[in-house]
């Protein structure tokens, strides 16, 4: 039964993503484990200098070069091997040799050296000088400086300088006005070399200020309407200078850096994130589309991505459970129909969100994509 429920979480996952085609021809060549891949889970991608495609994946790193993939797995017969196989995040290291590329896992950061194909871990300090040990690095980025930054799922965020060897740790304790939490979902170097950190479950945006060694805070909120974002998932810069962030409940905001202004823009069924009832009907209309268009896919994917390292696979279970919990509560905040005493501190929005959610699980399980059920609560 365990197996069934993780399994319908993940299919609920990627039926609330699935889309009607647009009518437009993309030409895409697919490559799955049976085409060279260490696993068909893909994590994060990075290209180096030289052109190779380096794929970080649930069971190992891969470097992609015109047709074939070369993996990179642990090997206890073998030196200077990665250690650990879950990849989370790739960058190439800037300064002082662009040979090397940190690689991000779930139990810390390796260093990998083309010139002799070998890796080497990097023990990660704390500010007591003590190692930390089993921190999943999420996000990696290289400044102009010669600092290394590494985000961490629960730890914040370390400054690790190339020239002296030595650490800098930011976390929300230290930092409240810069990070919401200890989840740092993604690290971005702009182009005039400002960097950029977004911290998970909440709206907060924060540019690293190198002259006092502290943060400068942006609100991500659309700047007319003050909508905010419901929670961050990633960042990227485009050629005009602009950020886009990406939120949870289907929102991506556009930063315009020169006029510090940020604008939300939303798919077109994007309203459905705005009225719990039209959230769940949309819900059971994909799950319904997702298993008629897919027979037996979700269920079968599940089941190979359970089959990756057990505590890695509970931890990514985990995160997509809390990625769908996270939509429903944006949502029922949203929803101007609900009373504002509505939840107490005996039903929270927390707790009638994980009844919904028992619920879908529960028709997916059944394949009865029947929403009246959920609707009469």
């Amino acid at each position: 039964m365990e197996l069934r429920v993780k399994c319908a979480v993940c299919a609920v996952a990627m039926c609330l993503v699935l889309r009607a085609g647009s009518g437009m021809e993309h030409k895409f060549r697919y490559y799955t484990d049976n085409s060279g891949l260490s696993s068909n889970t893909i994590q994060c991608l990075y290209q180096d200098d030289k052109g190779y495609v380096w794929v970080g994946t649930a069971d190992g790193l891969d470097r992609f070069h015109c047709y074939d993939f070369t993996n990179y797995r642990s090997d206890y017969r073998r030196r200077n091997t990665l250690e650990n196989n879950c990849i989370y995040s790739l960058c190439g290291e800037g300064f002082p040799n662009g040979d090397r590329i940190w690689v991000g896992t779930s139990d810390g950061v390796y260093i990998f050296d083309s010139k002799d194909e070998s890796f080497v871990h990097l023990p990660i300090l704390g500010s007591d000088g003590r190692e930390r040990r089993n921190l999943l690095v999420y996000s990696l980025a290289a400044d102009v400086a010669g600092n290394m930054w590494i985000g961490t799922l629960g730890d914040g965020l370390y400054r690790y300088s190339l020239k002296s060897g030595t650490f800098e740790h930011y976390n929300a304790a230290k930092y409240p006005e810069a990070f919401s939490s200890d989840v740092i979902v993604k690290i971005l170097l702009d182009h005039d070399n400002n960097i950029w950190v977004a911290s998970g479950g909440g709206s907060l945006l924060s540019r690293y200020n190198p002259e006092n060694n502290r943060f400068s805070t942006f609100r991500v909120e659309d700047t007319l309407t003050r909508e905010p974002i419901s929670r961050i998932s990633t960042m990227c810069q485009d050629s005009f200078g602009d950020i886009w962030i990406a939120g949870y409940a289907c929102e991506l905001y556009k930063f315009e850096l020169s006029r510090l202004t940020f604008t939300c823009n939303r798919p077109e069924d994007g309203d459905v994130f705005r009225d719990v009832h039209t959230c769940v009907v949309w819900m059971y209309e994909r799950m319904a589309y997702g298993g008629r268009q897919y027979p037996g896919f979700f269920t079968l994917h599940s089941i190979g991505f359970m089959r990756e390292e057990k505590d890695d696979g509970k931890r990514r279970m985990h995160q997509v459970w809390q990625h769908i919990l996270d939509v429903l509560c944006s949502v029922m905040k949203q929803d101007t129909k609900i009373r504002e005493d509505a939840f107490t501190e005996q039903l929270t929005v927390e707790q009638f969100a994980q009844v919904l959610f028992s619920q879908i699980l529960s028709a997916l399980l059944r394949q009865d994509y029947d929403p009246t059920a959920v609707l009469e609560i």
